[in-house]
């Protein structure tokens, strides 16, 4: 499967596309659990890992220039609540603080939250 972007913050050039998804150096959201970031922009997207399984991810790209990425449902769906809740308010895009936790079957997962 190609890539398919389902849902952007705004309309993407090909640079700031291929930063959100396809550049070497995006990171993990995961590996930032527990420290805050100024999301500027973001985007869903569908792609195939490296076992051939379709997935969807999203990318964030914060105020440093830094992009970071996630398969987490969890945390795709409070990301997507939050910033459609600040858009629909007339509110900046606020910062957020990567939180995890364990689920009742003892899984790691990582959400977010609004930072302080």
């Amino acid at each position: 499967m190609a890539l398919k972007i389902t849902l952007t913050s705004k309309e993407f050039t090909a640079r700031e596309q291929w930063k959100l998804t396809r550049d070497a150096g995006i990171l993990k959201m995961s590996d930032i659990e527990g420290q805050s970031i100024q999301p500027t922009e973001y985007c869903i997207y569908e792609d195939t890992n490296a076992e051939g399984e379709e997935q969807t991810l999203l990318s964030v790209l914060t105020d440093e220039g830094l992009v970071y990425a996630t398969n987490s449902e969890t945390f795709r769906r409070e990301f997507i609540d939050m910033m459609d809740t600040f858009k629909n308010a007339g509110e900046e895009i606020p910062k957020i603080t990567v939180m995890g936790g364990t689920t009742k079957s003892n899984r790691h997962y990582i959400t977010c939250a609004l930072a302080d």
